[in-house]
């Protein structure tokens, strides 16, 4: 008497389903894979296609092809529309009943806008091919229409003008949080203009510290700011007992629109980083104290004896580093819609390393801030691809240190060959 074949039917055919169907091709059990695509996608290769760097077929292929000629596989191609667990069966939405004996659940994951579906237009998902096509064609049209446009967009620096005058801040990240939180507080009380102020003048107050510490005490760069980045991170966390700070109704809805709204399709946070930018470019490049900051920052003996305020000129990139921190740190409460007190951590490394990228000398005296928003998109697209490739956090840290090695690295060849 002939024995009846286990049925396992496995619904999706991505890495999961194919390594069981794979598993169980030398048994005796018939497979059935149900997949809405009929293809294997290598998911974390769909931004290669969504930036027009590879064709679809190049990270797709036919599951059938995949799993080779076996008679016991068979795969469909279809939709499950409702699972049957008291009759073990599935209803496709065809209208076929497809039975089973064993059930494999390998459907992968699924978007999550946390209620937000409106969020979706913002932020598109990447699962299939058919969203990295849409995402590629709104790229290239991007870059199409970019081309009929004469000035540049770019986006705002955070340490250009520290690592330029010869030194580096470490305390930035925790700028951030102070001055997202403090804005928060402040504006629930005595509303937005007050306590964009507030954020902005804490950032200010914390760049004037460390500017004077070590302009005039002494204290390294890296020892002064390491110390107030720490001293500066237990601030905010006492002050808010390391809860978010979002009042009973929520912070005010002018400063939220501000965080989430856009002007003639342009996000409001990005009009402010641009002008931002425009501002600072112009002083670095185009007047006295940007020209005295270069020299600060090439040589402070020789700038001394040629009548520069080095002391002076030190407090003041401090500051706005601090200011343009605090700037980010505000931003980002309106963007999070709350002042998290622990937002803003590892933002210092990651500035160092796309200012460096962007070939802003660690010895101070050379670097363009455009070439340091070039640093700040290689960092983005390092961060990007880590994240579609699924590599684990604590990995993508690892990352960024040695990135941040290999920039510190190349800049001191670069100046040894000079």
């Amino acid at each position: 008497m002939e024995t009846k074949r286990r049925h396992i039917v496995i619904v999706g055919g991505g890495f999961g389903g194919i390594a069981t169907a794979n598993s169980l091709k030398n048994t005796d059990a018939e497979v059935t894979i149900i997949d809405k695509y009929n293809h294997h996608l290598f998911q974390p290769l769909l931004y290669l296609v969504a930036t027009a760097s590879l064709s679809p077929g190049d990270i797709a292929a036919p599951i059938r092809a995949i799993l080779g000629k076996n008679s016991k596989i068979n795969v469909i191609m279809e939709e499950v529309k409702q699972i049957r667990p008291e009759e073990n069966s599935l209803l496709l939405y065809d209208g076929r009943l497809i039975t089973y004996d064993q059930l494999v659940l390998a459907v992968g994951a699924q978007y999550n806008y946390f209620g937000h579906e409106e969020w979706a237009e913002y932020a598109p998902g990447l699962k299939s091919i058919s969203d990295a096509l849409k995402v590629r064609e709104k790229i290239l049209l991007s870059m199409e229409e970019a081309e009929q446009i004469q000035d540049d967009v770019l986006r705002r620096p955070l340490l250009t003008y520290v690592i330029i005058g010869g030194g580096f801040d470490l305390s930035v990240g925790s700028v951030v949080a102070l001055s997202g939180c403090i804005a928060a507080e402040v504006m629930l009380h005595s509303g937005i203009a007050a306590g964009v102020a507030a954020g902005a003048l804490s950032g200010i107050a914390v760049g004037v510290l460390n500017g004077y510490v070590i302009a005039r005490i002494g204290v390294s760069p890296f020892i002064a700011t390491l110390g107030t980045m720490v001293l500066i991170r237990g601030v905010v966390l006492l002050m808010t007992q390391g809860s978010p700070i979002v009042g009973e109704e929520g912070l005010p809805d002018a400063f939220v629109r501000f965080g989430t709204g856009r002007l003639y399709g342009v996000p409001y946070l990005v009009i402010a980083a641009v002008i931002t930018f425009l501002v600072f470019a112009w002083s670095l490049h185009r007047t006295a104290f940007g020209t005295r900051t270069f020299a600060v920052g090439g040589n402070k003996e020789a700038a001394f004896l040629s009548g520069v305020p080095v002391n002076r000129i030190t407090i003041t990139t401090y500051a706005i580093c601090g200011f343009t921190a605090a700037i980010a740190g505000v931003m980002l409460a309106a963007r999070l819609q709350s002042g998290q007190p622990t937002a803003g951590e590892f933002y210092e490394l990651s500035a160092i390393a796309a200012v460096v990228l962007g070939g802003a000398a660690l010895q101070g005296g050379e670097g363009k801030l455009y070439k340091s928003m070039i640093g700040v998109l290689i960092m983005t697209i390092l961060a990007n691809s880590l994240n579609l490739m699924g590599v684990d956090s604590y990995w993508q840290r690892i990352a960024v240190g040695l990135v941040i090695i290999l920039a510190a690295a190349a800049d001191q060849m670069r100046h040894k060959h000079k």
